[in-house]
């Protein structure tokens, strides 16, 4: 994308984000749901991971979640609140992990992929 300098890289279903070096977040592919169009605005984040047609990032400042894009299983619903230290999209469903290692996931739970041992 026009010469643009990244430091990390997700590709989800059909569109592909990444952070630039100030953790700003560009995506770029087909925008089904707003899983280009809906990256939020003048927020620094640390890492981002790209699902089918979503994707979720943590915030620098707080470790908090927040995703954009299709949301029908409820994949871009994040815990309010919640600090993660890293997260994971996956199709229909996304997991972070809490500080202490803990597994949180929010999604689409059809085979058990939301529900992490206890």
């Amino acid at each position: 994308t026009g010469g643009k300098v990244f430091t990390s890289l997700a590709v989800g279903g059909y569109h592909t984000c990444a952070l630039e070096a100030g953790g700003r977040a560009t995506c770029w592919g087909a925008d089904f749901y707003g899983a280009v169009s809906g990256v939020p605005a003048n927020t620094a984040f640390a890492s981002l991971s790209a699902g089918g047609y979503h994707t979720c990032a943590l915030e620098q400042a707080s470790g908090r979640a927040q995703c954009w894009g299709y949301n029908v299983e409820g994949q871009a619903n994040a815990p309010a609140g919640q600090a993660f230290t890293s997260i994971s999209a996956g199709r229909q469903h996304t997991c972070a992990l809490e500080a202490g290692g803990r597994a949180t996931c929010w999604g689409d739970d059809r085979f058990g992929q939301a529900s992490a041992p206890a």
